[in-house]
C-alpha cells in the first residue's frame, strides 16, 4: 500500500492559504505553521500542516465569538429593566 502526501513549497502554501510568501516564513519560525526539510534541505509544507492551520484558526474563530459574549453579556439588572421596559406585570424566568 502506497500512502502519498501533498506537499507544498512555500509560494503554493502561501496561495493555498491566502497569505503571502512573507507571512509563511513568519508563522514558520512563529511555529504557527509546520513545514518538513526534505533531503536537499528545502523546506516544505504538507498538506496536513495546512488543514491543521484552518482547524486552529476556527476553533480560535470561535472562542473570540465566545469571549465577546461573555463580555458584552447584560447583567441582571440590564436584564431587569429590559423586561420591565416591555410592560409586562409578571414574568416567569426558568433557569
Amino acid at each position: 500500500m502506497e500512502v502519498t502526501m501533498k506537499i507544498y513549497n512555500k509560494t503554493d502554501a502561501a496561495k493555498a492559504l491566502g497569505v503571502s510568501r512573507q507571512t509563511v516564513d513568519k508563522w514558520i519560525k512563529q511555529k504557527k505553521l509546520r513545514c518538513i526539510e526534505t533531503a536537499n534541505g528545502s523546506e516544505v509544507v504538507p498538506q496536513w500542516a495546512i488543514d491543521e492551520y484552518f482547524r486552529i484558526e476556527k476553533y480560535r474563530k470561535i472562542g473570540r465569538k465566545l469571549a465577546s459574549l461573555r463580555k458584552n453579556a447584560p447583567t441582571e439588572k440590564q436584564l431587569i429593566s429590559m423586561i420591565e421596559s416591555l410592560g409586562y406585570t409578571t414574568v416567569i424566568i426558568e433557569a
